[in-house]
């Protein structure tokens, strides 16, 4: 009886999947979905799969060392060229957040998903957004 009652009771995965890439990629969904979301990246820095990173170089006093420092998907600097940011919208930076847990990750990966499960997501997000409402949302009937 618990069980039902919980967030993931009746979740599929059988929506997802790179099969499924321009169906869900073309959602009017994202827009909601997307609109109440901050940007902060905190989710991105707590999660155990995300691995962006943005290369830097400093001057130490003694030279110029290249570091690897974090970073997130859902900044608007992330990936910046010379040419601009692809992402120029929260919603476009929320959507390839989760497109790239639920659809891309699973189409390179033997179909498993990029996300493991944790919640570590939802417990630091000041909007308690999470991929299983987000899944929810998209999920194709």
């Amino acid at each position: 009886a618990i069980l039902k009652k919980l967030p993931l009771a009746g979740l599929s995965t059988e929506s997802f999947g790179g099969e499924r890439m321009m169906e869900h990629f073309n959602s009017e969904k994202w827009g909601e979905l997307s609109e109440s979301c901050l940007g902060c990246g905190t989710c991105t820095f707590v999660c155990p799969t995300c691995q962006c990173y943005d290369i830097k170089d400093f001057n130490t006093g003694h030279g110029i060392k290249r570091f690897r420092c974090w970073d997130s998907c859902m900044y608007s600097d992330f990936t910046k060229m010379a040419h601009g940011n692809p992402r120029l919208t929260q919603l476009e930076r929320f959507r390839q957040r989760f497109m790239h847990k639920l659809v891309y990750f699973p189409a390179n990966n033997n179909g498993e998903f990029g996300c493991v499960g944790c919640g570590r997501c939802l417990s630091k997000c000041p909007i308690s957004m999470n991929i299983v409402k987000v899944m929810k949302a998209l999920e194709v009937k």
